[in-house]
């Protein structure tokens, strides 16, 4: 009887050594597919940031999710709620609420149903950006497709969102017919008729992944990704809010930091400045975040770092929404100079003026 206890005690022991294992292995995995660091979100709840050197991206998520990642094939960084039942890797088809980055695509095809543009407000500009509805409207999934993408993505990787759609149903609607169980057929007999997804989801969840998407970015802005192109930061404002550069502008507002590959050159400064000064629309992309500049003409006269200290000179036509986009104007240009790790002060004129009174001297 006592040998038979220590025996079931030595088996319990084992099976605790075990556990503990696969445990220490999935951390291995997570840990060398990228870095995490803990931060929190808009709402004061812990978030964590796990960033990816390879693929040269940040991305923030909450505590109680997770960072899987499969990086054999087709890459897959998939970010889902530590509850999950369902084992990753997951798709842009699994019925799984999760927020994945798919750097060199996936090898199917895309998803059907109802959409629309997404409204969603990114940090990097985005060439595509769809938004999947539920028959009542809801959405579901959000595509996005990125405009500039780092060394080793594809023009064709992507971000998704997707929620788990509970009582999940696809219909293929056809004019003057019966809805047909399942997804359309992509054939000429299917002309003019929609696949029509219906259930229901979590709008909670739906709210989390959206910050999740809003928190994705490209870093290592001055690393070059080819031979021939540099890449560097330009700044926008992000109108009443916070911005990633941990400082308060303007009327409330905020500085986003902006990545852009300009030619090779030994002048970054003024390649940096003349990429900003390039922008003529108010609105940057899709993103929402705003262009003060975009009315104006100004030119780098000179532009030189002497001792840690950037000595730059503009000149041109300044035109400037009003109070709130003057500050505006002035951080733009400020932030673009300073982002350089030799720069350590600045002395920056316009037209002849010290740039930090231009606008009280008019």
């Amino acid at each position: 009887m006592e040998n038979s206890n220590n025996n079931s005690l030595v088996k319990i022991v084992m099976a605790i050594v075990a556990i503990g294992a696969l445990v220490v292995v999935a951390s291995i995995v997570i840990w060398k597919a990228g870095g995490l660091t803990q931060g929190t979100n808009s709402g004061g709840n812990e978030w964590l940031t796990y960033s990816n050197e390879k693929y040269s991206f940040e991305i923030k998520y909450p505590k109680d999710w997770q960072v899987v990642v499969d990086d054999s094939g087709e890459p897959k960084i998939n970010i889902f709620k530590k509850t999950e039942t369902e084992k990753p890797p997951f798709i842009h088809h699994s019925n799984v609420t999760h927020v994945s980055i798919y750097p060199k695509g996936i090898g199917t095809e895309g998803v059907q149903g109802e959409s629309a543009p997404s409204g969603l407000q990114f940090q990097e500009t985005m060439k595509t950006a769809t938004d999947f509805l539920l028959k009542d409207g809801a959405t579901w999934a959000t595509y996005a497709n990125i405009d500039t993408k780092t060394t080793n993505w594809q023009p064709w990787g992507f971000l998704w969102a997707g929620l788990k759609v509970e009582s999940r149903k696809t219909e293929c609607i056809q004019p003057g017919k019966i809805p047909i169980q399942g997804a359309c057929d992509l054939g000429v007999e299917f002309k003019n008729s929609k696949t029509v997804v219906s259930g229901t989801v979590n709008e909670a969840d739906r709210e989390i992944q959206e910050e999740i998407l809003r928190s994705f970015r490209f870093f290592n802005a001055d690393t070059p990704i080819t031979s021939g192109t540099s890449r560097v930061n330009i700044y926008v404002v992000d109108i009443e809010g916070k911005g990633d550069q941990g400082k308060t502008i303007g009327c409330g507002d905020g500085l986003v930091a902006v990545k852009r590959d300009v030619a090779a050159t030994q002048g970054v400064l003024r390649a940096a400045l003349n990429e900003l000064f390039s922008l003529k629309t108010r609105t940057y992309g899709e993103s929402g975040y705003v262009n003060a500049l975009y009315q104006s003409n100004i030119k780098v006269d000179s532009a030189s770092v002497v001792d840690g200290e950037a000595q730059v000179h503009l000149s041109g036509q300044v035109a400037s929404g009003g109070v709130c986009d003057d500050p505006r104007i002035v951080e733009q240009i400020k932030a673009t100079v300073m982002q350089f790790p030799t720069v350590k002060g600045a002395e920056i004129t316009l037209n002849g003026r010290d740039l930090n009174d231009y606008f009280s001297q008019r």
